[in-house]
């Protein structure tokens, strides 16, 4: 199980499992991604404009070890760790403090991705999903799929499998989804 890859939705902080206390080391590296800006902003911090960029967390080693419920020197300490395997850096100011997720980008990129593979997927289809013209809801949804889910009387009309250089997709690591992603052509901006 060590292919592949997940989405996380930031809600998951908000649900009750995420604020069981302390934090595995796991779980606290996790926090740090769903932490992480992503997209530069400005921000006023104690009375200053600073610009947080994309991939960092703003805030102090003691915020990060009250939220996993640790111990200050243990908060740190873990930090320095992720810093030796080149997973972030810290940068402590006056200001305040900053990590940098290294490999962010990495991480996210695969979203966009994605967004670029629905985006085509929708230019083939009709700008309302639903024949009827009618909004999409919970009802509609799981009629679409009881309809997708009832057998085909004709057996040229069912989907083939997605495949890529003899993978099937749902199979492709991580790099092998990226290259898979970078081979589509790119689309023209339509103004």
């Amino acid at each position: 199980m060590d292919n592949g890859w997940i989405l996380i939705y930031r809600q998951i902080m908000d649900h009750w499992i995420w604020s069981d206390k302390p934090f595995s080391k796991g779980q606290a590296w996790i926090d740090l991604l769903l932490l992480a800006n992503y997209e530069d902003k400005k921000t006023m911090f104690r009375g200053k404009l600073i610009t947080c960029k994309r991939g960092t967390v703003n805030l102090s080693i003691a915020a990060l070890a009250n939220r996993w419920g640790w111990h200050w020197k243990t908060t740190k300490k873990f930090i320095l760790e992720l810093e030796k395997d080149n997973m972030c850096t810290l940068e402590c100011q006056r200001e305040c403090t900053t990590i940098t997720l290294i490999n962010y980008d990495n991480f996210q990129d695969l979203g966009k991705r994605s967004a670029k593979r629905n985006a085509k997927r929708n230019a083939n289809q009709s700008e309302n999903p639903m024949p009827n013209g009618m909004p999409i809801t919970k009802e509609s949804k799981r009629n679409v799929k009881e309809e997708k889910e009832k057998p085909s009387a004709d057996p040229v009309q069912e989907e083939e499998e997605e495949t890529w250089n003899g993978k099937r997709i749902e199979d492709l690591t991580y790099e092998e989804w990226c290259e898979y992603v970078d081979s589509w052509p790119e689309e023209e901006e339509q103004t």
